[in-house]
């Protein structure tokens, strides 16, 4: 996979705000990182995480599938939305980083509260 230097830092310190970030949705899994930075349908990104609760950061091919403008800002205000990218997880290490998120997740997501995405 060819990256080209596009590489997306993201650190998430608690078990909401991965909740609020998580794209169950996604075959595979998926992220949504908060960019002003334009990244295109279909480019291909490596993610480097930190997850809750865990001490070692956690590398992952990705493909940007989904795209939040700044102008999307004022109409999603009470979800708490901004300017992003949805980032779907590819790649061999993919099925860990979801394993990872899931586990993390499992018993405390809910389809109740409001997430940037979905």
């Amino acid at each position: 996979m060819a990256v080209d230097g596009k590489i997306l830092k993201l650190a998430i310190p608690t078990v909401e705000e991965l909740h609020r970030r998580y794209m169950s949705f996604v075959n595979g899994g998926g992220l949504f990182i908060s960019t002003e930075t334009t990244h295109p349908l279909a480019t291909e990104v490596y993610l480097l995480v930190d997850l809750p609760n865990e001490t070692q950061q956690v590398g992952v091919e990705g493909k940007v599938i989904w795209i939040s403008p700044a102008s999307a800002r004022s109409h999603f205000r009470h979800q708490g939305s901004n300017s992003g990218v949805g980032v779907q997880f590819i790649g061999t290490n993919a099925p860990v980083l979801k394993a990872k998120i899931e586990k993390i997740l499992a018993g405390r997501a809910s389809a109740a509260k409001p997430t940037l995405t979905l």
